[in-house]
């Protein structure tokens, strides 16, 4: 039996069961006020207010860190980084993460000849880590340039960095 997760709908406001097999490549799983932890479509997501004002130097350190990573697959300004980082409640938790993610990155990519199709294939892979559970990363990412194998490495690497 497929297991089933609960996804929230914005616009009706409802929410519903599908199999987690059902689960698009835009869904994440989030915590929605007033709903509690539920799947999400990521193209219905609004920014919220500012949380933080705005970083000290020792924030934007790390967000020079995330993005000097990940320009090369996911090319915001430092601005837009800060801007998305200042609305989350769990700023310090997400920061971290996404210095995490960064690091798992190079450690798939560095000095290795890959092409941009296979880098966005990897991060794609990685963010999907990001926002789901491993049992459901495969379900919500979809890759092109990289083999399941290398895909597998990824979420090995992402959930179990010391190996």
């Amino acid at each position: 039996m497929s297991k089933t997760v609960q996804v929230y709908d914005f616009t009706t406001r409802k929410i519903s069961s599908i199999p987690a097999s059902e689960l698009s490549p835009t869904m994440m799983e989030s915590e929605v006020e007033g709903v509690g932890l539920v799947w999400v479509d990521a193209s219905q997501t609004r920014l919220g207010p500012y949380c933080h004002p705005p970083f000290a130097e020792d924030l934007l350190y790390y967000l020079r860190k995330i993005k000097a990573a990940l320009d090369e697959v996911y090319p915001l300004s430092l601005e837009q980084w800060e801007d998305g980082f200042r609305r989350d409640r769990n700023v310090t938790d997400h920061i971290a993460a996404w210095v995490f993610l960064a690091l798992v990155y190079r450690r798939c990519t560095a000095g290795r000849p890959l092409s941009h199709a296979q880098r966005l294939d990897y991060f794609k892979v990685l963010l999907a880590c990001l926002s789901s559970p491993r049992e459901h990363v495969f379900q919500v990412v979809q890759f092109d340039a990289i083999t399941r194998e290398e895909a597998e490495q990824a979420v090995k690497f992402f959930y179990s960095p010391q190996e």
